[in-house]
């Protein structure tokens, strides 16, 4: 039982607790939070450091009518507590449950879906540039991190901020963390920033003053604002054109309360930017002590949390990296933002030079890569599938045009889990699998990831990509055997009759499964693995297609990307009277959350579906 958080049903509910008493109400939310996502797994420790301000928020502004953007939304656990969500809590990051980020079609107190960062100054400038537009004057409230507000999408919107006369606020929770320790210089600029209340006392008031001084003196007043900046401390965010407050401490719900009142209720001609120093996991013993690793948990419930790296087939993946360093002083690896989710940390804490973490900055990641490729080193850009996305044009104008070799290790491919569908990996066949003079490989096991690397290692004259599971892949030999493959070449996983089915990657173990339970109805089935996307494997295709009656093809893609491949090749070798084929893939729409074996079933590609289709197929 809590004293106030049980009245906690909606943010009006807020709103009937003084402000004296908030405090209590913060220590309820943050319990609450901490024994739920204990069970249901999720970003735990963001939310634990963001308590305060969501309360202090709807305090002090009326929802939904008021605008409260989150960026991302991992951090948002409190808001979705006061926003009528607290009896369905529970579910979080669940099938048909509540989102573990920002979810409009959950709540209209969710302006955007969240899951990727930095989008939310852009969308919190629009939104007010329309509300303004029609005479609305509800304010509009941004929450971004120190490590999002230095992504390039970011910087863009504050450089274009910064020229408006409009009351946007934009609150900084500035903890230090993104997922690893912030970097650059943006996030060492921020660990400087040092003012007194009297700075904004007498800011406030020389304000005021000078702006009663004639038009004539607007000179004179300027070189004034400037000399009071320049004996305090140069803000870059004022020399942007913000109206800076901070840094203030962000768990002090209290201040908070009052320094929002103070936002709401006066008239401001420019941007505000309010910094909150805050403490990620405040409030769990643990959780101080580790920031990084438990960023996500996984909870009682599942095993499906995002922070600790627990995945088999990253740290196979890093310990060959790591074996590749030792024996090639040209390699170095970079990644934007994801050190510990993409296992690089191992690596990093071993050879500190050989690992750039750039933030989050997937663009920049693919650029600098090209520009370390031109200079003769060898780049391998580690970045998550589903954030490659943002990287798309780098990708084809800066690397593929050029025929730059920067190696693609694209982690958390294919279907991702609690994290839901801004993170499942269905795009990258589509974007990167049909690029000129590239190499696009999936392995289908752990020893096929470590030949692959060591084959992406000897490719020197053009780019190329390497794409797996989140899910543990099954061992098909001894990790220690390194079997050599040749760029564009398959192989056959089960001879049998009749019927092929030609896939790549993962869900080619669900593809053996089914073949096991067909064999208990007499059918016995053929399986390929193609091992590579591009270049496609046409002799062994056409071998496929002169032996077998029926082909299947199947990926976890969105849109037939390897199926047509297939199918242009059978095609072009005039083949297609004389057999059948269907194309298997992710269907035209978005994979919500739930556990992996949910989400194949979504895209009807589970085990038992892959066997009830085939034994349909041959009737």
């Amino acid at each position: 039982m809590y004293k106030y958080l049980d009245s906690i049903n909606e943010p009006r509910d807020v709103k009937k607790i003084d402000t004296e008493n908030l405090p209590v109400l913060c220590s309820e939310i943050r319990d609450f939070i901490i024994k739920s996502v204990n069970y249901t797994g999720g970003h735990l420790g963001s939310s634990l450091g963001c308590t305060e301000l969501c309360v202090a928020l709807h305090k002090v502004f009326n929802a939904p009518q008021d605008k409260i953007i989150f960026d991302i939304g991992h951090q948002s656990y409190a808001h979705k507590i006061i926003t009528k969500r607290k009896d369905k809590f529970s579910t979080l990051r669940q099938e048909g449950g509540l989102s573990g980020f920002s979810c409009p079609q959950e709540s209209e107190y969710d302006l955007f879906t969240g899951g990727h960062s930095s989008a939310s100054l852009s969308q919190a400038i629009g939104l007010k540039m329309a509300l303004e537009q029609q005479g609305d004057k509800s304010s509009v409230i941004n929450i971004i991190g120190d490590a999002a507000i230095g992504s390039g999408v970011s910087l863009e919107a504050i450089n274009h901020l910064g020229t408006l006369d409009s009351k946007v606020i934009v609150i900084l929770n500035d903890n230090n963390m993104s997922i690893s320790k912030t970097t650059g210089a943006l996030s060492a600029y921020f660990s400087k920033i040092k003012f007194t209340d009297s700075y904004f006392y007498a800011k406030e008031l020389t304000d005021k003053l000078l702006s009663k001084m004639p038009d004539v003196l607007t000179g004179l007043t300027s070189h004034v604002k400037r000399a009071i900046r320049s004996n305090a401390q140069s803000n870059l965010f004022e020399e942007l054109g913000f109206s800076y407050y901070g840094p203030i401490d962000g768990h002090d719900v209290v201040s908070l309360v009052d320094i929002l009142e103070h936002f709401k209720n006066h008239d401001y001609h420019k941007p505000i930017l309010l910094h909150l120093i805050t403490e990620k996991g405040k409030g769990a013993d643990k959780l101080e002590q580790s920031k990084d690793c438990f960023h996500g948990v996984e909870g009682e419930l599942n095993a499906i949390g995002t922070g600790v790296v627990k995945v088999a087939n990253t740290k196979v993946c890093v310990d060959e990296l790591i074996k590749l360093v030792q024996c090639d002083e040209k390699i170095i690896c970079i990644t934007a933002a994801m050190l510990h989710g993409t296992g690089l940390i191992n690596l990093k804490n071993m050879y500190p030079n050989k690992v750039i973490d750039v933030g989050i900055a997937e663009q920049h990641a693919v650029s600098l890569a090209s520009g370390l490729a031109k200079g003769g080193l060898k780049p391998f850009v580690c970045i998550y599938s589903t954030f490659m996305q943002r990287a798309y044009d780098q990708v084809i104008h800066d690397v593929n045009i050029d025929s730059l070799p920067v190696r693609f290790i694209m982690d958390r491919a294919g279907f991702v889990g609690a994290d839901g569908y801004t993170h499942v990996g269905m795009f990258d066949y589509s974007m990167f699998g049909n690029l000129p003079n590239s190499v696009f490989m999936v392995p289908s096991c752990q020893t096929d990831i470590i030949s692959m690397l060591h084959l992406m290692n000897n490719i020197n004259n053009k780019p190329s990509f390497i794409r797996f599971s989140k899910e543990k892949y099954p061992v098909s030999s001894n990790l220690l055997v390194e079997e050599v493959i040749e760029i564009g070449k398959g192989k056959i996983l089960k001879q049998g009759k009749k019927l092929a089915v030609i896939g790549l990657g993962e869900v080619l173990a669900d593809v053996l499964s089914a073949s096991k339970i067909l064999l208990g109805d007499g059918i016995d089935i053929t399986v390929v693995d193609a091992r590579f996307l591009n270049p496609i494997d046409e002799k062994l295709i056409v071998e496929i297609a002169n032996t077998h009656d029926y082909i299947v093809t199947i990926e976890e893609s969105l849109g037939s990307v390897f199926g047509n491949k297939v199918l242009s090749v059978i095609n072009n070798y005039k083949l297609l009277n004389k057999i059948k084929i269907h194309c298997a893939c992710i269907p035209c729409k978005y994979i919500d959350q739930g556990s992996i074996e949910y989400q194949k079933k979504q895209a009807y590609i589970s085990t038992e579906q892959i066997a009830e289709f085939i034994k349909d197929f041959l009737k």
